[in-house]
C-alpha cells in the first residue's frame, strides 16, 4: 500500500447528528488534530499536513468537500461514540479519492477488531491514548509504499494478506 500524495489530512469530526453537544465541545477544541499535525510536521516535513476540527470552525459538508478537492494520501480520523456516524462518512469519501484511512481515538482503540472486520474502507487503527509515534511510524511506512514495518509499529491494528486482522487488540 503506497499512498497516492503526500497530503495528511488529520481531522476531529463533529457530532453526529441527533447528539447533544455541550459547551466544552465548541468552547475547548479537540487537540488530536493539532498534536498530531504538530508532530507529523516536525518529524516528517516532507508532507503537508492538513488539521481541521468539525466541532469547531470546519461542517462535516466543508471536511467531505476539502477531502474531495485535496484527495489527501493519508486521513488520519480520531474516532469517538457521539461522532462514528461522522467518521464512518469521512472515511468513507476519503477511500473513494484513493486516501489510506487510519482511525484512532478511544471507540476506534477499543472496537479495532469489529471495526476493520465490518468496515472495508478503514485501513488502520491506532490504538493508544497518545498515538503520535505510531502515526508517524505508519505515515512513514506508506509514504516508503512498504508492509514490513506494519509488525513492528506499536499499538496498530491492520489487515494481513489474506484480510486476517493483525495487531493491536484492546482487552
Amino acid at each position: 500500500m503506497r499512498i497516492n500524495n503526500e497530503i495528511v489530512y488529520i481531522v476531529n469530526p463533529g457530532n453526529d447528528t441527533g447528539i447533544s453537544s455541550l459547551i466544552n465541545d465548541s468552547a475547548i477544541p479537540a487537540l488530536s488534530p493539532l498534536a498530531l499535525g504538530t508532530w507529523i510536521e516536525k518529524y516528517v516535513p516532507e508532507v503537508k499536513v492538513v488539521a481541521r476540527d468539525g466541532g469547531g470552525f470546519y461542517t462535516q459538508v466543508y471536511i467531505l468537500e476539502e477531502i474531495r478537492s485535496l484527495k489527501p494520501g493519508i486521513i488520519g480520523v480520531s474516532v469517538l461514540g457521539k461522532s462514528y456516524l461522522n467518521c464512518l462518512e469521512i472515511a468513507k469519501c476519503g477511500k473513494e479519492c484513493g486516501s489510506v484511512i487510519i482511525f484512532g481515538n478511544d471507540h476506534a482503540s477499543q472496537l479495532s477488531h469489529q471495526i476493520l472486520m465490518k468496515r472495508p474502507y478503514v485501513d488502520f487503527i491506532i490504538g493508544i491514548e497518545y498515538g503520535e509515534l505510531p502515526f508517524e511510524l505508519l505515515v512513514r511506512s506508506l509514504m516508503s509504499g512498504t508492509t514490513t514495518d506494519l509488525p513492528k509499529i506499536p499499538n496498530i491494528c491492520y489487515r494481513g494478506a489474506k484480510g486476517e486482522i493483525l495487531g493491536y487488540q484492546y482487552d
